[in-house]
């Protein structure tokens, strides 16, 4: 009896609608503490860039950002975490970044590459199985991805939302009315 309705958008996004209610539950990259929020991280992972089969780069198995600095880049919409990682960690590094394109969403960053527009970039895990598609480990970064299951604290206690942490294993110790 229970209607699942799933939307994507970026951390920002997403968290907005748990504010207004709008969503029950979401699963956010890098949830900062806010006491108006529970949340349990579910992983922790590197970020990959990743290049079209057809790219030169396609027979590696890593690259560093000095040569990603060189290369045309895909980034994501202003506000995603992802895009805030690479940013970092270029400015850290020293070094430019050149966009070549700013995309909505990580379905979009994937076609972008696959149009061999340029080079993308998502945790290990989001990099999934699209056969286009080539990741590259990045051997001079040290941003990690959280991705952490979130909702209202004052909605801890509604039996959809209960239900989807039980089922989901988070242990009782991280869940404070269960």
């Amino acid at each position: 009896g229970v209607a699942v309705s799933l939307h994507m958008g970026n951390a920002q996004e997403i968290l907005s609608g748990l504010l207004d209610f709008s969503y029950d539950i979401g699963i956010v990259a890098d949830m900062k503490e806010d006491n108006r929020f529970f949340s349990y991280t579910i992983s922790k992972d590197p970020l990959v860039a990743f290049v079209s089969k057809k790219h030169p780069w396609a027979d590696r198995r890593q690259v560093s950002l000095k040569d990603l600095s060189n290369s045309r880049l895909i980034l994501r919409e202003k506000g995603s975490r992802t895009r805030i990682h690479v940013e970092e960690e270029f400015e850290r590094a020293g070094l430019k970044l050149n966009i070549a394109m700013e995309v909505q969403g990580r379905e979009a960053a994937r076609e972008a590459v696959a149009a061999e527009i340029g080079i993308g970039f998502v945790s290990n895990p989001e990099f999934g199985h699209d056969t286009r598609l080539i990741a590259l480990q990045l051997t001079d970064c040290d941003a990690k991805m959280t991705e952490s299951v979130v909702c209202l604290k004052e909605k801890l206690n509604v039996r959809t939302v209960k239900a989807f942490l039980n089922c989901n294993n988070i242990p009782p110790k991280n869940h404070p009315l269960s």
